[in-house]
């Protein structure tokens, strides 16, 4: 059988710069529309897609680490977790007590949910199948009933209300 009588296309993908955006475009898609959330002010609507974004970038980390890494962590949100926090009581000068620039806060959050994501990760990325969902579960459960303890900080089972940003996440843009 020769090539011509192949019923497989054999066309490839455009070279360059336009080939390698083509498997990315609905996700730019995507963060473009984004970017015009706070156009949507604090209405139904707007509060909705914000945590629909919210959501995305969760199942995203998911993704991550169940599809392409192929493990099952059971308690990979528990970095996310201590971000948070850790944005929100800097900024409300819950640690001590000075109140910090919510962008640096934000940045110090990621920093911290990194630093534990490779303090938590090392060990268990040696342990395989069940014992590796176990030791991430076990990490999930101590973040979940340290935040549920620590109420001068993260307000216990309550919460704490996060920072308020200024422009383009100002109150009146949708984002606070």
């Amino acid at each position: 059988m020769t090539d011509a009588a192949s019923p497989i296309s054999t066309a490839k993908a455009p070279a360059g710069w336009l080939g390698r955006l083509e498997g990315s475009w609905s996700w730019i898609a995507l963060a473009l529309v984004g970017l015009l959330l706070p156009l949507l002010d604090d209405s139904y609507f707007g509060v909705i897609a914000q945590r629909a974004y919210i959501y995305w970038i969760l199942s995203a980390g998911l993704n991550l680490v169940v599809g392409y890494a192929g493990q099952i962590a059971i308690g990979w949100v528990a970095m996310l977790t201590l971000g948070a926090y850790t944005t929100a009581a800097l900024a409300a000068g819950r640690v001590g007590g000075v109140e910090w620039h919510p962008y640096l806060a934000l940045i110090a959050g990621g920093a911290m949910g990194a630093v534990f994501g490779v303090i938590v990760g090392l060990p268990a990325l040696r342990l395989r199948t069940f014992y590796f969902a176990m030791t991430t579960l076990g990490f999930a459960t101590i973040v979940t009933q340290v935040a549920l303890a620590w109420k001068d900080v993260t307000g216990g089972g309550v919460g704490t209300p996060g920072p308020v940003f200024p422009w383009p996440f100002e109150p009146g843009w949708g984002f606070y």
